[in-house]
């Protein structure tokens, strides 16, 4: 590979001086080419995960339009608001820094450590409600519960916790 870049570049009959200034060129111009993939490759992801959110939301309204009114937000978010003991909470799905989409329950105005009980009691209503949620061990405080999921499993495990809230009678649905 090194012959085939030496002859590429002309650089055996140039005097090294002007093979490493060469060298140089060729190394800043593989670098803004790489910044400028790296771009693209973050706005096209960014598109993607924006076209799958809007595709989830209309999965996820059309089957859940008799019961809850899903709401969108930032075009990278979708799910709606709802009370638990008097608290406010947002259930939704959206990707993390556009990479893995996620499911989860998020206090809108409280996080863990003003309400703990109330968190925790949440969370427990999800995990044992025997429909196979798990807890994402790293969520920040305003997180009752969350989880990464894969994209075909999405709108399954949302639709799921989407009901299992609205048939509680702890919690009440709020319309936007």
């Amino acid at each position: 590979m090194d012959k085939a870049l030496v002859d590429a570049l002309g650089l055996d009959s140039l005097p090294f001086e002007d093979s490493i200034k060469i060298i140089e060129d060729q190394l800043n111009n593989i670098d803004k080419i790489r910044e400028r993939l790296s771009s693209l490759l973050d706005d096209y992801t960014k598109q993607s995960n924006i076209c799958d959110i809007q595709k989830w939301y209309n999965q996820c309204s059309d089957t859940l339009s008799h019961k809850i009114v899903l709401t969108m937000e930032d075009d990278i978010e979708f799910g709606f608001n709802f009370k638990y003991r008097n608290r406010d909470f947002r259930c939704l799905v959206s990707y993390d820094d556009n990479k893995e989409p996620y499911w989860g329950v998020c206090g809108l105005t409280e996080n863990i450590n003003s309400c703990p009980n109330i968190f925790n009691a949440l969370k427990q209503l999800v995990l044992q409600s025997n429909k196979g949620f798990h807890n994402y061990e790293y969520n920040s405080s305003e997180w009752v519960i969350s989880d990464y999921e894969r994209k075909e499993l999405i709108v399954d495990r949302f639709i799921t916790l989407a009901n299992l809230i609205y048939c509680s009678e702890s919690c009440s649905i709020v319309e936007c």
